[in-house]
Parts: C-alpha cells; structure tokens; sequence
C-alpha cells in the first residue's frame, strides 16, 4: 500500500467508507473497525476523519506497519478470520481490550465479502461491544 490516501473513487469500497463517517456523525460511535489484507479500507476510512478512532484489524504484519501513520489509525495484527460473526465477536473483544470500546458501546464494522479477498469492501454494519 502506498501511505498517501488514495483518490475519491465511485467504487463500493467508498461509499461503505463514506458511510462509515457518516455513522459516526449521527450515532455516539465508539470506534470504527476495519478489517483489511491490503490495507486501503483502512486508508479509505482514515480519509473521512471520522469522529471515532479506527482499529485497523490485518493479518498481515506488513500492511499494520505501513497503517501506522495513517491519520487516526491504530493497526492491530490478528489471526485471518472466517466468518462476518468471528470478525465481530474478535474485534470486539480487541476494541475492548485495547480500551477504545467498553461494554455495550456502539461500534461500526467494514469488512470485505468474501473474507480473506483483497478489494472485496463491500460490508457495514453497526453492532454493540
């Protein structure tokens, strides 16, 4: 990935980002997840300066080293995951732990359909820590 942030594109991966901000605007958001294996939903979210911090979730250490300067980005390095459930259920308990959410707290999660697959942004979804 490269560190600047990347271009406003008509793209799914930008509106679900757009939404992400958006989210954040109208509900008391605690911390906005991204799960990403390139990187750029990470970038495209840090883009929007949302009102919540982002917790970057990668398996790939690479990618959390390069997120590091990324305005508002904190990457954190996890195990791939296989389902949108065990997306959730590890981000929050991650939000949690790093102390960005407590329990009951709103968070906003983008993921990309199929898990695993770079450039599949195509997730948002709101659930409750």
């Amino acid at each position: 990935i490269r560190a600047a942030t990347p271009p406003l594109e008509a793209t799914t991966a930008d509106v679900i980002c757009g939404g992400l901000t958006l989210a954040t605007q109208t509900l008391p958001i605690a911390v906005v997840l991204t799960y990403t294996e390139s990187g750029f939903t990470s970038l495209r979210a840090a883009r929007g300066r949302p009102e919540a911090p982002i917790l970057c979730l990668t398996p790939s250490i690479e990618v959390a080293r390069q997120l590091t300067i990324v305005w508002g980005v904190n990457p954190v390095v996890i195990s791939a995951t296989g389902s949108v459930e065990e997306m959730i259920r590890v981000g929050i308990k991650v939000a949690i732990a790093k102390g960005m959410a407590k329990s009951g707290d709103p968070i906003a999660i983008t993921a990309g359909l199929p898990t695993g697959t770079k450039g599949t942004t195509n997730l948002l979804t709101i659930a409750q820590a």
